[in-house]
């Protein structure tokens, strides 16, 4: 078929045991709770805050998220299909499709999304759903903006930079970013030689000193560096800089 859209729901745990591959594009959206899609090394964690777009002949799979159940639309379309309406706009709107997939953050546009999707499921004229297709795919495509492996990393390591006094964990870059904890703590041993508690202490020991010379109390930087006490910091601070806090605040 040149066009094919399908809602499915998971109530048990579903692994596709294999990579796979199409000839034709297919755009996933979840529903609710989350799946994991794995293109390449790369993992990629889709909510109902995402779209993943892939391309043909770009071997993936998708993987539960554990929380069940799990709702999921597919769409399937031939580039032939809307051959004749992306030639007439003069736009590429598969552009929308990076290499070796996209995935798109929906939430500043989710009302919208979800109305052309409603609007495309609901259409039983043809003509009518490639012009809803078509439309779906320029929404995607002006809210996708090429990305690369070290753009997604050093936004990442900044947004860790400018937090370092909050409590940061795997977990909580996963969901924000978007991307598997695997993927991301991968990030951090290739583009900073460290793992993600390691470069967090890291950061907050070097901000600690600068808030210690300026004559702040040991366990007001603690606190304010985002330690969970201060017999912690003292312990990380000594590891880290070869001397405690107080003997260096006092130096």
């Amino acid at each position: 078929m040149d066009f094919e859209i399908e809602r499915a729901t998971y109530t048990i745990e579903r692994n596709m045991p294999r990579t796979h591959y199409h000839k034709h594009y297919e755009v996933l959206y979840i529903y609710n709770n989350t799946r994991t899609l794995v293109v390449g090394d790369r993992e990629y964690l889709l909510d109902k805050n995402t779209v993943a777009i892939i391309p043909p002949f770009i071997p993936h799979l998708t993987l539960s998220g554990g929380v069940l159940p799990q709702e999921r639309l597919a769409i399937n379309f031939y580039e032939s299909y809307i051959h004749d309406i992306r030639i007439a706009l003069g736009d590429d709107i598969l552009n929308c499709a990076g290499t070796p997939c996209s995935v798109i953050d929906t939430s500043s546009f989710a009302e919208k999304f979800s109305s052309i999707i409603t609007e495309l499921q609901n259409s039983d004229s043809e003509t009518e759903r490639k012009l809803i297709l078509c439309t779906l795919l320029h929404l995607l495509s002006k809210n996708s903006p090429a990305r690369t492996k070290n753009e997604d990393a050093g936004e990442i390591i900044k947004f860790v930079e400018a937090n370092f006094g909050e409590r940061i964990t795997l977990d909580l870059l996963s969901e924000k970013f978007h991307l598997s904890k695997f993927t991301v703590s991968r990030y951090f041993s290739r583009y900073t030689g460290m793992s993600l508690p390691k470069y967090l202490n890291s950061i907050r020991v070097i901000n600690a000193k600068k808030y210690l010379r300026d004559g702040q109390k040991v366990t007001d930087v603690a606190f304010r560096c985002g330690f969970e006490s201060v017999s912690n910091f003292d312990r990380v601070f000594t590891n880290q800089v070869g001397i405690s806090p107080m003997k260096f605040k006092k130096a």
